[in-house]
């Protein structure tokens, strides 16, 4: 009976032996199977598309990999690099006259959401891929781009489309018009994590914007002297010049950029700089016809609202400096960043001089030189076909244009942006463009503008 028994638990003994070794031998079969066929099998579209997801099968970590597709998939565990096949990528709907792509504009500036039935409905031209603009939320299934302007509602509201819901195809947009240093506040609400992975294009006036918003072009200021007469003879355009420096602000005290040009201007004119101010700043408004009251000048201050924020360059510098036939004098960008769009030779940075002092020396040297002068006039010269094309327009409905030319006709492979935050805000040469709003009192108010 003993040894029955002990037949009878050998025997089981065995069978669960046996029963185990085969779970082993069919769990290491998976694990081979998995390593061989995971990076492909799961590599499947995350959410919208533009996310690609891998389980990691040994460590139970999931991680995200966020790529620009046509570009490779890093394997970490096994540090190889897979092609990610162009045929994986999401393909847009098809398209005709009678149903058109669509951009939904899901909010913008309040001045033109105001209006945004006149200003915000339109179509783009056949050759930009014949898009339809729209502030229509009811479209947004349908969209192949939806686009996000760093509105009031965004920050406090986190007003958003649902994700969920999200096509594929579709493109995300984030639009932008001002600087950082007057966005600041913005920073803290698109840090938030609910934001990483959401965007996939930029539309801004960083020259590393995927959609960019220009304020002028080397080209453009050619074509602009030639239609206001401010090429060929240049002794003609001397002949117009009876004063020397000239500078419209309106814009005092909010942001500390603000603030500094104030200071740097007085000391400028303390430093026996004749210069003409206009603007809200000085009660003097008279900023009408702007091109024609400024004409007599040489100089115009082409102070920007922030300090070293990259690829600010306004019309402070292009339409009130160059458009209309001054030098501008420039404060705010880096002498870097102007040097890389403007034509050669054009204007004068503050960066290259010492003090305030040494810069009007200098600006008193031109005045009394016609031809030393005239020297920051001669690109005006320059042949158009010496500057490349380009697709230079101010107008957000041009700039629409590109967008649905982008998506559309040109077909650029979709990305992803892992955080707009990082890609607004970093990467600056210091801290001075992303400082807190300034808070004056009256007095100090009144002490800046006094002078």
């Amino acid at each position: 009976m003993l040894l029955s028994r002990s037949i009878v638990n050998k025997s089981r003994s065995r069978s669960i032996v046996r029963r185990l070794l085969y779970l082993i031998t069919v769990s290491t079969s998976l694990v081979c199977l998995t390593d061989i066929f995971l990076p492909w099998t799961q590599l499947v579209p995350y959410d919208r598309g533009i996310m690609w997801k891998k389980l990691m099968s040994h460590s139970k970590v999931e991680k995200v990999y966020h790529l620009e597709w046509g570009s490779t998939y890093q394997n970490e565990s096994q540090d190889q690099t897979t092609e990610v096949s162009p045929d994986s990528w999401p393909t847009l709907p098809t398209f005709s006259s009678e149903n058109p792509p669509n951009i939904l504009i899901w909010q913008t500036a309040n001045y033109l959401m105001a209006e945004k039935e006149k200003k915000l409905e339109f179509k783009v031209p056949d050759e930009c891929g014949g898009c339809t603009v729209t502030t229509n939320r009811s479209t947004i299934r349908e969209s192949i781009a939806v686009v996000l302007f760093n509105h009031n509602d965004l920050e406090r509201e986190m007003d958003v489309p649902d994700t969920k819901t999200r096509s594929p195809w579709q493109h995300y947009v984030f639009w932008s018009k001002e600087t950082p240093a007057k966005m600041f506040h913005f920073k803290e609400t698109i840090a938030d994590p609910r934001f990483d992975h959401l965007f996939n294009l930029t539309w801004t006036f960083f020259r590393k914007a995927d959609i960019r918003s220009y304020f002028g072009t080397p080209r453009r200021s050619v074509e602009e002297s030639i239609r206001n007469k401010l090429s060929g003879d240049l002794q003609n355009l001397m002949k117009t010049k009876t004063k020397v420096a000239v500078w419209v602000v309106s814009n005092c005290y909010k942001l500390y950029g603000t603030i500094w040009r104030l200071q740097y201007a007085r000391k400028l004119q303390e430093a026996g700089l004749k210069l003409d101010k206009f603007g809200k700043c000085f009660d003097k408004r008279n900023e009408s016809k702007l091109t024609a009251m400024v004409k007599s000048y040489k100089f115009y201050l082409s102070f920007e609202n922030s300090l070293h924020c990259p690829d600010y360059i306004t019309e402070k510098f292009w339409r009130n400096g160059l458009a209309a036939g001054l030098v501008p004098i420039v404060w705010g960008p880096t002498k870097a960043d102007v040097e890389a769009v403007a034509p050669k030779n054009s204007f004068i940075h503050a960066d290259d001089f010492k003090t305030p002092r040494d810069l009007v020396k200098y600006i008193k040297y031109l005045d009394k030189h016609d031809d030393k002068y005239l020297e920051y006039h001669k690109w005006r010269n320059a042949p158009l076909d010496s500057f490349p094309p380009d697709d230079y327009t101010r107008s957000y409905k041009d700039e629409s244009c590109r967008l649905c030319r982008r998506i559309v006709v040109e077909k650029h492979p979709p990305k992803t942006i892992p955080s707009i935050s990082k890609w607004f805000y970093n990467g600056y040469p210091d801290d001075k463009c992303l400082l807190p709003f300034a808070n004056l009192t009256e007095a100090e108010r009144n002490e800046l503008v006094n002078f």
